[in-house]
């Protein structure tokens, strides 16, 4: 008796809970994928970044004890965490803050010797001379507009910020010369410029996707020559003679979005000045990203894609580095992907802490209730700050790796 009680009672519960389903099947599947997106986003909110130096690099040891946030998780914004949802939301926020530096930028031109010319957009305020100064390494297809919430976050800080646009970006070219992943020798010119103009000042620098391994090449060839005192780069590739055709593989939309902003901005907009030279039409009829790297780089001067990787891989260079530089992936980015992250650099080389997180995308890592903030703006400040902290303390003891 107790038997057919109970199993009215379970039929009766299922017919129920089955036509309560097909009355509110749309609120239901919205509950679940809610409860599934908020767990996978609390697992995320509460994982610490994996962070690691060298051993025996001491240096570095005491620079990363002294900033709490990256010894604690990234927690995203909890409505867009998701690898392209983050891309939108960064998008939409470099649109919106484009000109979030209230007194505006002075700029300044260097012409190089080849006829080309690259610019130093410095932030306008009223710093003192011996301010310190933080120099910012931009996107691919990036420029002053996309990396003014950086500026703004340097001035609150006290920095002054200084943007360095490479040939084509923000202005057209003028010589028939441009590498997508910027000229070592370019930088140099720039770095030079800003060391002359602030001679007293500690100079720091963050370089943010092509710009990160701009950074890391400049850092790793001019080694002990330099007065740059920190450095961080940002969501790079580490070794670009793969990293391309990774994007190609792994993320094929994102390579030819990349790809057709790069025709649009150096081939369609100085089609009159590079229509004629070697390699023009064969960057331009490229198909995604690997492509277009291996056929301009006759466009960016050099003979062959060997040669090329010669100059301008950071991985020929890093281990020439002596500058603290702290170096932070995401393992969701679709561009710079988790397959190409150097886990093994800090073990052989000294001078780099590796801090990865579990999300955050391509450079975009929101935070805060409605996704207007940034983690690396705060991170990379954080990290400058400390060794700017470290450097006042001791500076023969911060310098001795120059010598």
């Amino acid at each position: 008796c107790l038997g057919k009680i109970s199993f009215f009672v379970s039929s009766a519960t299922m017919e129920f809970v089955t036509n309560q389903f097909k009355k509110h099947w749309g609120k239901c599947v919205c509950v679940a994928c809610a409860m599934y997106f908020m767990s996978k986003w609390k697992k995320m909110a509460s994982t610490v970044p994996y962070l690691r130096c060298n051993a025996s690099d001491s240096r570095m040891q005491k620079i990363i004890e002294r900033i709490p946030a990256i010894h604690q998780p990234y927690i995203p914004t909890f409505w867009c965490y998701g690898t392209y949802i983050q891309i939108v939301v960064l998008n939409i926020r470099e649109a919106l803050f484009a000109n979030c530096v209230t007194g505006g930028f002075t700029q300044t031109v260097i012409q190089r010797p080849d006829g080309g010319t690259v610019r130093l957009d410095e932030a306008v305020c009223d710093l003192p001379q011996d301010a310190p100064v933080v120099c910012f390494l931009h996107t691919l297809n990036g420029g002053t507009s996309n990396t003014a919430t950086y500026a703004k976050q340097a001035l609150k800080r006290g920095w002054r910020p200084i943007i360095l646009n490479r040939r084509g970006h923000g202005q057209v070219l003028t010589s028939p010369k441009f590498n997508i992943m910027g000229c070592v020798d370019d930088t140099c010119a720039m770095m030079e410029h800003i060391f002359a103009k602030y001679p007293s000042s500690f100079i720091g620098a963050v370089g943010i996707s092509a710009g990160s391994g701009q950074i890391v090449s400049y850092i790793g060839r001019e080694g002990k020559q330099t007065k740059l005192r920190a450095a961080v780069s940002l969501c790079p590739a580490y070794d670009i003679s793969t990293a391309f055709n990774e994007v190609d593989q792994r993320a094929p939309w994102c390579s030819w979005v990349l790809s057709q902003r790069l025709k649009k901005r150096f081939l369609v907009r100085n089609k009159q000045l590079l229509q004629d030279q070697p390699g023009y039409i064969e960057t331009l009829t490229s198909n995604g990203m690997h492509s277009f790297a291996q056929q301009h780089v006759q466009l960016a001067g050099h003979p062959s894609w060997d040669d090329y990787m010669t100059h301008n891989n950071p991985m020929e260079h890093y281990q020439g580095n002596v500058v603290p530089c702290l170096v932070v992936n995401a393992e969701d980015d679709p561009v710079c992907v988790k397959q190409n992250i150097r886990y093994d650099l800090v073990d052989d080389t000294a001078h780099y802490a590796l801090l990865v997180t579990p999300c955050g995308s391509h450079t975009a890592f929101t935070e805060g209730v409605r996704g207007n903030g940034c983690w690396l703006e705060r991170i990379c400040m954080d990290f400058l700050e400390s060794c700017r902290q470290v450097y006042l303390e001791n500076p023969d003891e911060y310098n001795r790796h120059h010598i």
